[in-house]
């Protein structure tokens, strides 16, 4: 599934959003939640459906919250009118939790999760995705154009590669200082590796090693259908 540092597109791709959220997608199941977590996503959802910007989200999350809020009611519109959330499972990893839940409305539902710090603060709000179908490798000039952003982020300048413009206006001085502090041990960026491409929902994940002086990390860079960049995280090892 796609995940992790920066990003997004549409409320298919929340997951990114926001992402100032760290986090992977495999880890031990916790127990269920309890009443009130789940009263307490109940009212988030319900106050986004209704456009209203939830309480107790994180910074990151609230600065974005305009265009949170258009893109789940236009996604989740369609089903009527919200009902409740039916408790699926728990996952927990680098200090995040990940809560899944079916949204039941009344003309259909919709599996989502939502991400929380161990205070219980909604870091992350995004609809479950289904499995990703492995795709083929990418063009050399396409990995090209994510070395240029990825480049430029960790020098702390917008990139000048296609991206959205919400992904753009998520590309704050203060989201790439936070972003090159999290590869800052790693020493000087040599280059992207090229591990795997899947696809989603019409999303495209592109996956790398980004290698460096003193070691690796994998990342993801996401586009959608016209090659515009809409997602930039850290992925999980493969």
């Amino acid at each position: 599934m796609i995940r992790k540092i920066v990003a997004t597109a549409s409320f298919a791709a929340l997951a990114m959003v926001l992402g100032s959220v760290a986090m992977a997608q495999t880890a031990a199941a916790p127990p269920a939640p309890s009443g009130v977590m789940t009263a307490h996503f109940t009212t988030f959802l319900t106050d986004v459906l209704a456009g209203r910007v939830p309480a107790d989200i994180a910074e990151t999350l609230k600065s974005q919250s305009s265009t949170m809020l258009t893109q789940v009611r236009s996604d989740l519109g369609k089903f009527g009118e919200f009902r409740r959330l039916q408790y699926v499972r728990q996952d927990m990893s680098q200090g995040y939790r990940q809560y899944h839940y079916v949204a039941v409305f009344d003309k259909g539902s919709q599996p989502v999760v939502f991400v929380t710090n161990s205070s219980g603060v909604i870091y992350g709000f995004f609809q479950d995705q289904p499995t990703p179908k492995e795709a083929g490798p990418p063009s050399s000039s396409l990995t090209r154009t994510f070395s240029g952003f990825f480049t430029d982020v960790l020098a702390g300048r917008v990139p000048s590669a296609s991206m959205s413009a919400t992904m753009r206006s998520g590309l704050t001085p203060s989201m790439m200082s936070r972003i090159r502090g999290s590869f800052a041990s790693l020493g000087a960026f040599v280059g992207l590796r090229f591990v795997k491409h899947d696809t989603t929902q019409g999303y495209q994940g592109y996956h790398y090693s980004a290698v460096f002086q003193n070691g690796s990390q994998p990342i993801v860079f996401v586009t959608d259908s016209s090659g515009t960049i809409v997602g930039f995280f850290q992925d999980q090892p493969q």
